[in-house]
């Protein structure tokens, strides 16, 4: 049996749940059925997505499958209330503010988590309503290279960022603007750095002391934002790479360790941009590296 009536909540909002009409008043139902936080706001190339922290499953997320699927007679809507019971938005946990289903949930993040872009549900099922999420203007094609990004990138920007005492972070938010300026005066060098050095900068304007002194709710946050903002491209293998966060990593950290010695930045960078030396391949592109290639040309056409 599915459930038998919905109420959406007011427009904006990114997951509804549908119970079925208890005995009494439609301004009881209404009590019964109030707006239900949502996730995290992001953006991807210009078109606003939700993405959501999910935890590890716990018996609190037990408990809410078992009540949803016995108070609204809907095998369905359990399923999906299970699952979004472990979904974290920037408010909690984002099914608490219903009053019934928020008391299962302790509203605590304990364990491993992910990122994860907030899964479409529809409202109408065989013509019924449920549980649901309000569709995206992601293409299926973007859906799944940010769900590729997410899964490849989130545990390795957060331990990029664990490592760093607020010693280091201190450090860098120092070297950044003698970095920058330095790129100004060599030649290629912004083209190839500037953009990669403002999206740390970025991360680390969010960060007041050190990484590992934020709320988890913070850090998938601020590591759902980097990725959607890192340059999110197609990899090998049906992998995905971010562009911004390889030139971080392979570059950027190590030469920032110098920003307070000017010359010796200003010639670091210049021997790294070598027309000569900078992502110079040794080796012929594989067939897969060229028909990326080709996706990213007709992308543009």
């Amino acid at each position: 049996m599915a459930c038998a009536a919905s109420s959406s909540g007011p427009a904006g909002d990114y997951v509804s749940i549908s119970v079925k009409p208890p005995r009494g008043s439609n301004e009881e139902f209404i009590a019964r059925n109030p707006a239900i936080s949502c996730g995290f706001d992001g953006n991807y190339r210009g078109k606003a997505l939700q993405f959501v922290g999910v935890v590890e499953e716990t018996n609190d997320t037990l408990n809410c499958e078992h009540y949803l699927k016995t108070e609204f007679g809907c095998r369905l809507c359990g399923e999906r209330g299970k699952f979004l019971s472990r979904c974290f938005g920037s408010d909690g946990p984002i099914l608490k503010d219903h009053p019934l289903v928020g008391k299962c949930l302790g509203g605590k993040i304990q364990g491993k988590w992910l990122l994860q872009i907030l899964p479409e549900m529809a409202q109408m099922v065989a013509g019924f309503p449920h549980i649901f999420t309000q569709k995206s203007d992601l293409t299926k094609k973007d859906r799944e290279l940010i769900g590729k990004a997410f899964s490849q990138f989130c545990q390795l920007i957060y331990q990029m960022l664990e490592k760093m005492d607020k010693d280091d972070i201190q450090a860098l938010k120092e070297g950044i603007p003698v970095f920058l300026s330095a790129l100004s005066q060599v030649t290629y060098a912004e083209g190839i750095f500037k953009g990669p050095t403002l999206w740390l900068k970025e991360i680390l304007d969010d960060i007041r002391i050190c990484f590992s002194a934020l709320p988890e709710i913070q850090k998938m946050e601020l590591i759902g934002k980097a990725i959607l903002s890192g340059g999110i491209v197609p990899g090998s293998n049906n992998s995905a790479g971010l562009l911004y966060y390889h030139s971080v990593v392979g570059n950027l950290l190590d030469m920032l360790k110098v920003a307070r010695d000017s010359n010796a930045l200003k010639k670091l960078i210049a021997d790294r941009v070598v027309p000569g030396k900078y992502q110079h391949r040794t080796a012929p592109p594989s067939a897969q590296s060229v028909a990326i290639s080709k996706d990213h040309f007709n992308e543009m056409k």
